[in-house]
């Protein structure tokens, strides 16, 4: 079999702030948390499960934070993946925070990075974003 690589859920911010809210923690992990959303056990879960489970708690950490950011500021869909080694920022983007959490033993973490490649990708970031506010 092949060994599982990190898993990796983020939503976008556009508006008067542009960056994004990365979580990332480990396929047992984010399946864990899964089973326990969907009160199931963690191996009976389907990967598009996991994955919505992920997605739903990077976007409630994403709404929670939009309140904090400048207005007017929209969130994207949350998006989920496999990275080969999830990192915080990526280029053009700016770490703001790191965060790393233990729990049940599993480490997971929560960074904010700020897009400060200038207005051109602010422009392209906000043709992605879902036009509805949360």
């Amino acid at each position: 079999g092949r060994e599982e690589r990190p898993l990796q859920g983020s939503v976008r911010f556009a508006g008067a702030w542009c960056g994004a809210v990365l979580l990332s923690c480990s396929p047992q992990f984010a399946r864990t948390v899964a089973a326990g959303m969907f009160d199931t056990e963690p191996g009976s879960l389907s990967t598009a499960e996991v994955h919505d489970a992920l997605g739903e708690i990077v976007n409630v950490i994403g709404g929670n934070l939009k309140h904090l950011l400048p207005g007017p500021c929209q969130l994207s869909l949350p998006a989920v993946r496999e990275v080969e080694n999830p990192r915080a920022a990526q280029s053009g983007e700016g770490l703001v925070t790191d965060v790393g959490f233990v729990c049940n033993k599993e480490m997971f973490r929560v960074a904010v990075v700020e897009d400060i490649t200038g207005s051109e990708n602010r422009n392209e970031m906000q043709e992605e974003i879902n036009p509805c506010e949360f």
